[in-house]
């Protein structure tokens, strides 16, 4: 005990790289589902998501043409704060909604609610 009292800036100095480890523990994102979510395009911004790279003179199909090949055949963008996945490819559309029915139909509900 007499150690940390004696050698204060040493007591500190240890708080402080505790606190500094819990942060970036805390703000770390976890690659728990990475693997999981769909490509999406980047520069997202807090409040309106995509929705600048989506509001310019160029039709939506057109963008979302570059987006796909770009990214693939299935990716996300976000329409403000909400997620929105896009699929542009018939054989995509055709494995979701025929061959995996089931999975997306049993989905639960988002806890988050919409307005």
């Amino acid at each position: 005990m007499d150690i940390f009292l004696s050698q204060p800036i040493n007591t500190v100095l240890a708080i402080l790289l505790v606190l500094i480890y819990n942060i970036w523990k805390i703000k770390k994102p976890s690659n728990k589902f990475k693997g999981m979510k769909p490509p999406e395009p980047l520069y997202a911004l807090p409040l309106i998501g995509h929705l600048h790279l989506l509001g310019k003179q160029i039709p939506l199909a057109r963008i979302f043409a570059s987006f796909s090949d770009k990214y693939g055949p299935i990716f996300q963008i976000r329409l403000g704060a909400y997620p929105a996945l896009i699929i542009s490819n018939q054989n995509a559309i055709k494995e979701c909604f025929t061959t995996n029915d089931k999975i997306l139909s049993s989905r639960p509900k988002s806890s988050r609610r919409y307005l």
